[in-house]
């Protein structure tokens, strides 16, 4: 549980690497061609504008030059070692929910998941970025999967961040 939000912490300021990774002007990475992702049992189809990234505290993550997307998978097995046996998905989405509670307002639902919408500045680059968070249940745990850009981009990019939240699915 604490890794959730330290991994949360991590988003704020690896955000920071997307402003430095390329262009920060206005080319839409979701104009390029669907590809299809698959890595550590998540699949997700955004663009061939994004390559698969490591990025620390996250299972995976893709980046483009003007958008990110990162995932945190959290097994069931891993909650049980912290001590909390039996954590239902309502709880863990309660839990991510109280660990944002500062920043993050409860966004609309995407295909019956549980999303949170937040902004984080970027002092050191005077610039503002908006996050999108999905979370999602596994047969073995918990996703939070997050797409972020920065905000002026945000609103041009949501409808595309929507259709790859949609695609998610997971495989054992």
């Amino acid at each position: 549980m604490k890794r959730t939000f330290t991994t949360m912490l991590c988003a704020l300021l690896l955000v920071a690497m997307l402003a430095g990774c390329g262009s920060t002007g206005s080319s839409n990475p979701f104009d390029a061609e669907a590809k299809t992702f698959s890595d550590d049992g998540m699949q997700i189809t955004l663009t061939t504008a994004f390559s698969e990234e490591d990025l620390e505290g996250y299972t995976v993550g893709y980046a483009a030059d003007t958008a990110i997307v990162l995932a945190l998978h959290e097994t069931k097995a891993e909650f049980a070692e912290a001590g909390a046996e039996d954590v239902t998905f309502e709880q863990y989405v309660e839990f991510v929910r109280q660990a944002n509670s500062d920043k993050a307002i409860v966004g609309e639902p995407i295909d019956g998941n549980p999303t949170l919408l937040y902004d984080f500045l970027n002092e050191e680059q005077n610039v503002t970025y908006r996050y999108l968070t999905v979370l999602y249940e596994s047969d073995d745990g918990f996703w939070m999967v997050q797409f972020a850009s920065q905000k002026s981009n945000f609103d041009a990019y949501e409808p595309s961040f929507i259709e790859a939240a949609k695609s998610v699915s997971f495989s054992a």
